[in-house]
């Protein structure tokens, strides 16, 4: 039920929690702060989508991803850091530990990376002749 009208409570001016990025730039600054932590000495970086949300300050993967329907550029920015960090996981693939990365990337995309096989048949007309030249039967 809804307050009354008149009510203070009903404007809900300065209730809730402030966002924590008030613009996508300064979520992508803090988000590049973690890949160049990320980066070790070799120049390799090894990003996870758990480690970006916490150094971001997020309190959980939803509240990450709620900032999507923010607006279409909080939406743009956060699904490019999506993708970068896959990119990250799908240059593992090609090393000889590649089954973490093909989870991951299975857990980050499903959509796209799916665990399946697909067969085609081709059946054609078969005969077979069982006459095994026995007159008995």
């Amino acid at each position: 039920m809804a307050a009354p009208k008149g009510n203070r409570f009903a404007l809900a001016h300065g209730f809730g929690r402030p966002p924590i990025y008030d613009t996508p730039e300064d979520l992508v600054k803090k988000a590049i702060e973690y890949f160049e932590i990320e980066t070790n000495s070799t120049g390799i970086c090894k990003p996870t989508i758990s480690g970006l949300i916490f150094h971001l300050g997020f309190n959980s993967r939803q509240t990450f991803y709620n900032y999507k329907e923010r607006s279409k550029d909080f939406l743009d920015t956060i699904n490019r850091l999506i993708m970068f960090i896959e990119s990250c996981y799908e240059k593992n693939l090609h090393g000889f530990a590649w089954a973490g990365a093909a989870f991951a990337l299975r857990n980050i995309n499903g959509a796209d990376w799916k665990e399946e096989t697909t067969q085609n048949q081709i059946i054609s007309d078969i005969r077979a002749d069982f006459n095994t030249g026995d007159s008995n039967t």
